[in-house]
């Protein structure tokens, strides 16, 4: 079914106009770039206190308002540039192990940064929570850190790992 469907897009007009539009895939991608930049950066920043590498007297609720709507930004620029690349190039994306892999990865990291969100609603100091619930945080800011930086490898090893 997934071959159907990759065949039939691959088909269209407008996966033909992205795949043969000169310069069209590299400037999706470089907009797809700077789309995981922003993402990875807002991630880096919020998951780095998390951790507790870097102290902060934010409260956990400011922490979420300061970091997770660049975070989401990121994403949306993700989604949108993605699926116009997977529309260029169907077949190439979709039977991809990496790209697969890849695809796990986002679901996954997106999982942990909706339990993230959850996890810094209260309106106090980070340092002001308890033992286990800063234990919580540092684990879903070491995960969600490592995941986003898998799927930026992934996304760099589609074209020579297949």
């Amino acid at each position: 079914m997934l071959r159907h469907f990759a065949i039939w897009l691959g088909d269209t007009g407008f996966s033909e106009w992205i795949r043969f539009t000169p310069g069209a895939i590299q400037w999706l991608q470089t907009i797809h770039i700077l789309g995981l930049a922003a993402l990875i950066g807002a991630a880096f920043l919020l998951d780095m206190r998390l951790v507790g590498a870097v102290r902060t007297p934010d409260t956990a609720a400011h922490l979420r308002r300061r970091f997770l709507p660049s975070h989401w930004a990121g994403f949306a620029v993700l989604l949108v540039s993605g699926l116009l690349l997977i529309a260029g190039e169907p077949g190439e994306l979709l039977f991809n192990t990496t790209f697969r892999w890849k695809i796990a990865g986002i679901v996954a990291a997106l999982v942990l940064t909706l339990g993230v969100r959850a996890a810094l609603s209260e309106d106090a100091p980070l340092s002001a929570l308890s033992k286990n619930r800063r234990a919580v945080l540092a684990a879903l800011g070491a995960g969600s850190l490592a995941l986003w930086v898998a799927i930026g490898l992934a996304g760099r090893f589609i074209a020579y790992i297949g």
